[in-house]
């Protein structure tokens, strides 16, 4: 995992891509100032200025056991409460002890094994293990997705977390930079004035509409409309406040 600021890719802005080619979450800015994120696309096609949303939590692959693991280990052993592990499934995201001996300590992964629904998958680390972590549910942990891993069209429950506009259209399973801050364009759902603030749509999927009246505190803001008033269903410039 690079620590330090990028200023040159492997992936073109506006390129998609079968393989991976930065680590996903990498940000980018352009000269103009907009910011983009490395992501990987879910199993379905995205639309070009769709809004997206990060991938939902594997309940079974929460509060899990381990295999005790010392300090300097590189890789930790984690068994599935239910749920199988595909490879890969958890590249770049991250092993987080949530309860238990070594908790509060989050540590990103390289790469996992895949494993059956209560079968054991090997993670490899970013970083050595810190504390010890102790076997048989006393260290509990958890598998975490980064937030660009199998990105979706936001669906019309608004309680999720935005992961950006896609730039170009997006073949299923393929990389890509999604647009996370800056001046963007949308499709928007409504009517809102200039300057509106925006949230997902709850009528329509991959829309953005006006912000409730009332404070609705699980339904995040993504920007605001920019320049000219939303016209139902069109596609409008938007500033996105994301990142």
């Amino acid at each position: 995992m690079s620590n330090q600021f990028k200023f040159n890719f492997a992936q073109g802005l506006y390129e998609t891509s079968s393989t991976q080619k930065e680590e996903l979450g990498t940000l980018r800015f352009t000269g103009d100032g907009r910011k983009f994120r490395y992501a990987l696309n879910g199993d379905t096609a995205l639309a070009v200025g769709a809004m997206t949303i990060s991938p939902a939590a594997v309940a079974n692959h929460i509060n899990c056991s381990v295999v005790a693991a010392a300090v300097g280990d590189t890789s930790v052993s984690l068994t599935a409460a239910g749920t199988a592990v595909t490879l890969d499934q958890y590249k770049d995201g991250y092993l987080q002890i949530n309860d238990g001996t070594g908790e509060g300590y989050s540590y990103g992964i390289d790469s996992n094994t895949a494993c059956g629904t209560t079968g054991t998958t090997i993670l490899k680390l970013k970083r050595p293990v810190a504390v010890a972590l102790v076997a048989s549910a006393t260290s509990e942990a958890s598998l975490i997705k980064s937030p660009y891993a199998g990105i979706v069209v936001a669906t019309t429950t608004q309680a999720a977390i935005p992961a950006g506009i896609p730039p170009v259209v997006v073949t299923a399973a393929y990389y890509y930079w999604s647009q996370t801050a800056g001046l963007a364009i949308c499709q928007v759902d409504g009517t809102p004035a200039v300057g509106t603030r925006l949230i997902l749509s709850d009528a329509v999927g991959g829309n953005l509409e006006a912000e409730n009246t009332t404070l609705d505190i699980d339904e995040p803001v993504v920007g605001w409309l920019y320049y000219t008033i939303g016209v139902d269903l069109e596609y409008k410039p938007v500033i996105l406040s994301i990142d």
